[in-house]
């Protein structure tokens, strides 16, 4: 029986030490892989200020403190050859690239590649023609003669922004592009394409004055330099693909922070091979600073920040144009590293599942050759059964050390997540807090002018040229449009406390509805008591909350629709305001997200609507939910602690073609 007994605790004492020991030889294998892996980027042209991030990650030494030794790879090669990063990377000559739209088209050429990061939150696309070109829209593109290379990256967004006017692309006659601007400076062409970041410069050196027309002013918001590489290489390891990505983000921090060092440092490493002087190559750098932190809405937006929703539209938009053919993938197009790790945590918990049912397997078979021998071995296997029985109670104990060390971990990760969202929004709005005075001041200022000019210029023309006035008229929408989005900056970053008085609200909507300008094709119920519902608020503050709601449901239905509004007391301790529309309602995945400052996924907008109108409810001691009722549509409820307790009384129903009452 002592012998029996010695074995079990010599199994025990052999599983435990290889326990101990494998850790051991796992650290030392780590050890040895963390030796620098070579591996390179390839950059879409000629090393410039445009890469920054890139050579700033491996000159700090992020990249070689992240286990890599990182070749920056210019598209132009020594005997002038342009290199396409989308081919490189596919075909296997480089590990990492960057690009923008040709990404898709790759990926729909049979390429299995992957976006990794969005650098450029916009496209530098633009089309630019001499000051005195009639270029005033798209729709004049018809009677210029249009510099194009047909299906390129510039010319997919001006068939996209032609597209979003109305206007065929096939009608634009391309006239032959290359690199050299005399064609346009001899005046054989009137328009060129290029990039916000490179050509004013060369337009400012040659004293040339000149006009833009920018896709992104007619809805055609395409993502700009994004890093992205090879499935391959994220099968194989995606956790060294998210070492990468993490080294790189580091890097552009420091380039968009110390952007002169790193504007000079590249003139000096990486001289052009085009005949460029050390001083213009400077010069140039410099010039790019402003345009690429534009580009990436630094230091607003998250470094890198991936919207799956934008890439499906950019999508979208080129398979409407022929472009691309196929469905894509979206799951499969963006590097997701907790998906990755899932899966790897799904593999391996099917191998752990596999372990014990070998375990039990064999457990089985030594039950069952005991039981054979029991006549000779009772006593023997009766205390096997109790050192077994130990063992069980001590998994389960394991097991339930286990199940209390998740829920511990869960609830500890659902905080930490809460307090950095609550972190993220507080930096934005500190960082909007600082910037919304001096937008306020620089731009009201030419928007003023502007609207002025545009009053001047419609009473000097009387019942003149009516196109001239229909220009004037969308000068004017834009120039209040852009005003809206000024005073939606300051209602957000500058909320007052609010100056409360007592006020019935059911005077709410009606004030509302005065002024709202929404179209004849809503059509607006309004429920309320009879009886007043008194309430302690500022009233001008809730119209700007109730008004940002209303005006995002009436953008949510396209114009068309019922929108009904509902003020009730359903508790003596609570009085609600409840707008509800027939709109697509909000997604799942969107739900946590839709008064977070500048979350939208509508083509129009910033998202600072339903932002502004959550803290103006919370000033006011009140709290505010989006919900997405089983009928369809959305649902906003408002509640507020009321001045006074009022018995709910029979409802009366008001709607634009008279009053009506239910029950």
């Amino acid at each position: 029986m002592r012998g029996v007994y010695l074995g079990t605790k010599q199994m025990r004492f052999n599983i435990i030490r290889h326990l101990c020991i494998t850790p051991t030889l796992l650290l030392f294998s780590l050890t040895s892989a963390l030796a620098l892996e070579q591996t390179s980027i390839q950059l879409r042209w000629d090393h410039q200020f445009q890469f920054a991030g890139y050579y700033a990650a491996k000159w700090e030494g992020y990249y070689a403190d992240a286990g890599f030794e990182v070749e920056i790879r210019s598209a132009i090669t020594p005997d002038g050859r342009i290199l396409k990063a989308v081919e490189e990377v596919a075909e296997g000559r480089a590990d990492f690239g960057v690009g923008a739209a040709d990404i898709l088209i790759a990926r729909d050429l049979g390429a299995p590649l992957v976006v990794l990061a969005s650098i450029f939150q916009r496209s530098a696309a633009e089309f630019y023609a001499q000051e005195d070109t009639p270029l005033q829209s798209p729709r004049d593109l018809l009677n210029l003669r249009v510099a194009r290379n047909v299906n390129d990256l510039i010319d997919i967004e001006l068939q996209a922004m032609l597209l979003a006017e109305g206007v065929d692309p096939e009608k634009i006659t391309p006239y032959p592009h290359r690199p050299s601007y005399k064609p346009f400076l001899e005046g054989l062409v009137d328009v060129v394409p290029g990039y916000r970041i490179t050509i004013p410069y060369a337009f400012q050196k040659k004293g040339i004055s000149y006009k833009t027309l920018r896709p992104i002013n007619y809805g055609v918001d395409f993502y700009g330099d994004s890093l992205f590489s090879r499935q391959e290489i994220i099968g194989e390891d995606p956790e060294k693909v998210q070492r990468f990505i993490q080294a790189t983000m580091k890097g552009w921090r420091f380039a968009m922070d110390n952007a002169i060092q790193v504007a000079d440092r590249i003139a000096r490493d990486h001289p052009r091979s085009f005949g460029a002087t050390r001083d213009d190559f400077q010069e140039f750098n410099r010039f790019q600073i402003p345009g690429v932190k534009e580009l990436m809405f630094y230091p607003i937006a998250e470094i890198g920040h991936t919207n799956p929703h934008r890439w499906r539209r950019m999508h979208d938009l080129m398979r409407r144009i022929g472009i691309v053919k196929k469905d894509l993938d979206i799951d499969n197009f963006i590097f997701d590293p907790d998906s990755l790790e899932r899966e790897r945590i799904a593999r391996f918990s099917k191998k752990i599942k596999g372990t014990l049912i070998a375990l039990t397997i064999l457990t089985a078979l030594i039950l069952a050759w005991s039981l054979a021998l029991r006549k000779t071995v009772a006593q023997k296997t009766m205390e096997l059964r109790m050192v077994n029985k130990k063992l069980d109670q001590d998994n389960a104990a394991l097991r339930r050390m286990e199940s209390s060390l998740q829920r511990m971990v869960a609830e500890r990760t659902s905080e930490l997540e809460k307090a950095q969202a609550e972190l993220l929004v507080k930096e934005r709005l500190a960082v909007l807090g600082n910037l919304s005075g001096s937008i306020s001041h620089e731009i009201r200022n030419p928007l003023g002018a502007i609207g002025a000019s545009v009053y001047y210029l419609n009473i000097k023309l009387g019942a003149g040229n009516e196109k001239t006035r229909s220009h004037l008229a969308r000068i004017q929408r834009n120039v209040d449009k852009a005003t809206a989005i000024i005073e939606s900056l300051l209602n957000l970053t500058r909320m007052k406390a609010p100056k409360t008085a007592s006020y019935d609200l059911r005077r709410l909507i009606p004030e509302i509805l005065r002024d709202a300008g929404i179209p004849e094709t809503v059509e607006i119920d309004i429920h309320h008591p009879q009886d007043e519902i008194m309430a302690d608020v500022d009233a001008a503050q809730l119209r700007i909350a109730v008004k940002n709601i209303v005006h995002n449901a009436v953008q949510a239905m396209q114009g068309a629709g019922a929108l009904t509004a509902r003020i009730r007391q359903p508790t003596p301790d609570r009085a609600e305001i409840v707008l509800s529309d027939t709109g697509p309602g909000i997604p799942p995945e969107h739900s946590d997200n839709v008064f977070q400052p500048l979350f939208t996924t509508k083509t129009h907008g910033i998202g600072f609507g339903l932002s502004i109108a959550k803290m103006i409810v919370e000033k006011h001691g009140g709290k505010i939910r989006a919900e997405s009722p089983p009928g369809g549509g959305a649902r906003f409820v408002m509640t507020f602690p009321p001045q006074q307790t009022c018995e709910v009384l029979k409802t009366s129903q008001v709607s634009k073609k008279g009053d009506r009452s239910n029950d």
